[in-house]
This record gives C-alpha cells, structure tokens and sequence, in this order.
C-alpha cells in the first residue's frame, strides 16, 4: 500500500491552493514532489517561488549566518531542476518572470522569521540583538530582493550563453 504516495497527492492541491500560508521549505519540497511525478514545470516555478521567498526571508533576518538555510535547500532540491531548466531557456525565463509576478502579488501569511532558527545566533544563545530587521522594513526588502532575484538571474543567463556559444 502506498500510503506515502496518496498523502502527497492530497497535500499538493492543499499547498497550491493556498501557497502564502507555506514558508519556503514547503514550497522547495512540492517541487521535488512534482518533479518525481514528471510535472517538471510545474516543479521549476515552486522550486524558483520557494527560492524567492527563501532569499526574502534571509534578507530579513538580522542573522546573516541563516542564508546557509537557502543554501542548502538550493544544494538538495535544485540540481535537477536546475538542469531540466537550463535545457529550455525561454521556458525558464517565463517561469522566473511569473514566480517575480506571483511573489509580488503574493501575500504572505507564514511567520517570515522561520529561518532565524538557521542562523548562528540561534544556535548559540545569543539573542539579545534583534533576529530580523524591524517590521517596517519588510516590504522594502521584499522589493528590494526581486529586483536583485531578477538582476542576478539575467546575469546568469548571460553568462549560460556564452558558455553554450
């Protein structure tokens, strides 16, 4: 019986429904889900959405010892779509361009500072600075990382194509 299997099926329509009540691992683990079930687009735009909000979530916290978290999502559930998506570029050019939109116009209601609980000052105890930029700030870093998520992204691009010409 494949338990497992069934689960997954029922939670993916419950996390795609509903994407801004779910902190960026979620949205990392259901592309490796939908990857596994051959729904390879699908998973590069919830793969590059969780990156988004990973890198979103890691500009906030004060700690910048806690991006490694991004880092390692990156390390475990992007090599293979990463290599699925450098095979159609114009596919994950449109793919980016929509995860920039939907990020924009996605709210968010899971607590942003999950990822403070990645970072160094976590681990050691040391809590008396604060774990996360004031609240106030959020939205400018929001912007502020697409802008750079997009910047960095065309950069790459270039980069990818000299290599390939």
């Amino acid at each position: 019986r494949d338990d497992k299997g069934a689960t997954r099926m029922e939670v993916i329509p419950t996390i795609t429904n509903r994407p801004e009540d779910f902190a960026p691992p979620v949205l990392y683990f259901l592309s490796s889900v939908l990857f596994e079930q051959g729904k390879k687009d699908d998973a590069m735009f919830w793969f590059y959405a969780g990156q988004l909000r990973g890198r979103i979530d890691a500009n906030i916290c004060a700690d910048k010892s806690s991006r490694e978290a991004v880092d390692a999502m990156n390390e475990k559930f992007g090599p293979r779509i990463n290599q699925y998506s450098f095979k159609n570029i114009p596919l994950l050019t449109n793919t980016v361009e929509r995860v920039l939109a939907w990020e924009e116009k996605t709210p968010c209601r899971y607590d942003r500072r999950w990822i403070n609980l990645h970072g160094m000052a976590a681990a050691t105890g040391d809590t008396n600075a604060p774990l996360s930029a004031p609240t106030e700030q959020w939205e400018t870093i929001r912007k502020q990382t697409r802008d750079d998520y997009r910047t960095t992204f065309h950069k790459a691009l270039a980069q990818f194509n000299q290599r390939q010409h």
